[in-house]
């Protein structure tokens, strides 16, 4: 169950424990450039959902770690976290699939 859709989220509605889910439109592996993690995988995801698209939903490396495996374009997931601090991404801390 969500608890915000792609359009609340874009409009900057709440900050922390947001459940967002949607269908992986895009999705783009790079390496982190510096911190204790330099040079470890991440991932920037776009999801969409019946409302728009959220194009900065962010797995940093041991988030992305944990769930690569169920991380592809057309896969449908639910992600839960918290907006980042400078309040235009979300920052991912747990991800489900989603039934459909």
């Amino acid at each position: 169950m969500t608890n915000t859709s792609c359009r609340e989220f874009n409009a900057g509605a709440s900050n922390k424990n947001i459940i967002l889910g949607g269908e992986i439109t895009g999705l783009n592996i790079t390496q982190t450039k510096t911190g204790k993690t330099k040079g470890a995988d991440m991932a920037f995801v776009t999801l969409q959902d019946n409302s728009g698209s959220c194009d900065s939903v962010i797995f940093f490396p041991e988030t992305y770690k944990k769930y690569r495996n169920i991380l592809f374009d057309g896969h449908v997931i639910i992600v839960q976290g918290n907006r980042s601090k400078n309040r235009d991404s979300l920052v991912v801390e747990k991800t489900y699939v989603a039934r459909t």
